[in-house]
């Protein structure tokens, strides 16, 4: 469903309309007032970036959660790497993430709904709706009760969502389970940690086999070959693209994942060390 925005403060505060009056009543009315709130920190991946937790108050008194991300400007050394590799600069700040966000709600993909941005200088923020009740997939998926029909529906579900964004030219470039989210209540899944998605239409077939050998190593202690065989037919229908068709982007995207798990083993061998 798309969604409807407006521009405030020159162009600084970018605002999802359906949530206008619950930011007019907070005075969040300029892009400082949004960076400026106040609430307590859940994640900081990187001294770049860092998310809070935040309540703003309905007229009626109730409490409503809202999740804050903050960027630091971009580095001026990430700026001077990208050239030295003759690649062009992209800016993953919290205006991408805002973008990209609008991008999937405009293509039906399931994410987490954005409320604001803002943008001072190099500093910029967004902030999105808290997502209830829900077990993060990488948990349900370790779960050695689930039934083989609910594997397969987990399956179909998760490769809906990448099909969709790769027929779109979106690649999110974090592609682990660990950023989904299961609905408790629906059972509806959810993409999430969209900072750095690629949006380029067609999608090259270095992020189509990044974002699914990423996939397929965080899924590789629960996924059965028949799970595999129901995700590459849903990936086909909602895609466009039959992989069982393209042997060599499969063992690509094989290969890939072996790479992940080998640097993945590495890091955790020389934290233990360390510890």
């Amino acid at each position: 469903m798309k969604i409807h925005t407006i521009q405030l403060d020159n162009r600084r505060l970018f605002i999802n309309s359906a949530f206008a009056e619950l930011l007019q009543n907070n005075g969040i009315n300029s892009a400082l007032a949004l960076w400026r709130l106040e609430g307590k920190g859940v994640k900081e991946v990187t001294p770049d970036r860092g998310t809070s937790r935040v309540f703003l108050k309905t007229p009626e008194g109730e409490d409503v959660e809202l999740f804050l991300k903050k960027y630091q400007p971009v580095r001026i050394s990430a700026r001077l790497k990208a050239l030295a590799c003759l690649k062009r600069p992209r800016i993953f700040d919290g205006i991408h993430e805002w973008n990209a966000l609008l991008a999937f709600h405009d293509h039906g993909i399931p994410t987490i709904t954005p409320v604001a941005a803002a943008r001072i200088g190099g500093y910029t923020c967004n902030l999105t709706l808290g997502i209830r009740d829900y077990t993060r997939l990488s948990d349900l998926a370790e779960n050695t009760r689930l039934s083989p029909a609910k594997r397969h529906l987990l399956a179909r579900q998760v490769a809906t969502i990448a099909g969709k964004m790769h027929r779109a030219g979106f690649a999110h470039q974090d592609f682990y389970l660990v950023h989904f989210f299961a609905s408790n209540s629906t059972g509806e899944i959810f993409i999430i940690d969209l900072q750095r998605v690629i949006m380029e239409n067609p999608l090259k077939d270095r992020w189509r086999i990044k974002d699914l050998a990423q996939l397929l190593f965080s899924a590789r202690n629960c996924c059965t070959a028949i799970d595999q065989s129901v995700f590459i037919a849903t990936y086909r229908r909602t895609s466009g693209f039959d992989l069982a068709t393209h042997p060599r982007l499969l063992r690509a995207i094989k290969a890939k994942a072996r790479r992940i798990e080998r640097h993945h083993r590495r890091h955790y061998e020389s934290q233990e060390k360390s510890g």
